[in-house]
């Protein structure tokens, strides 16, 4: 392996991994103002129409908030697997094997510790894309004016 590929490698998995950060960072934030404005304009209602609301939306949110419970309990299941298998494969060395093998090996854990951190940020960001799009559903669904675009999970590989 040339050093040149592998700058561009370690260069393009640290590309990536930062615009998922952000792109994740941003959907985030974006929810936040989302949902300061809604409790601002509930606020601005009067009890009777507020409780309504709130009720309503509070059952709405059920099914959403289990399903979001669910979706992030799989991806963590999935990443545990994921990083278990990684840590099994470090330990495959033989006694007998050469230096080249044995750089080969960390070079191939290295990759995969990496492909596994993407693959958790790129979850991460589905899994919040995700939760953001049905809170700004049950929102609309309220009458409350908030989250006028739907989110985009961040391209993946």
């Amino acid at each position: 392996m040339s050093t040149a590929t592998a700058t561009d490698f370690w260069t393009d998995q640290f590309k990536m991994m930062t615009d998922n950060y952000n792109q994740t960072f941003k959907a985030g934030l974006k929810f936040q103002q989302d949902a300061a404005k809604f409790w601002t304009d509930m606020a601005r209602k009067s009890g009777d129409e507020m409780r309504a609301n709130w009720e309503r939306a509070a059952d709405e949110f059920m099914p959403f908030g289990k399903q979001n419970y669910e979706r992030f309990q799989n991806m963590f299941n999935e990443q545990a697997d994921k990083s278990l298998e990684m840590f099994r494969s470090m330990g495959e060395m033989k006694d007998n094997a050469t230096f080249a093998d044995m750089a080969n090996k960390v070079t191939d854990v290295m990759r995969s510790s990496l492909e596994t951190m993407r693959s958790s940020t790129e979850a991460v960001a589905k899994a919040n894309t995700e939760m953001f799009n049905s809170f700004a559903e049950v929102m609309k669904k309220n009458g409350v004016k908030c989250c006028d675009t739907k989110a985009k999970a961040p391209a993946g590989k």
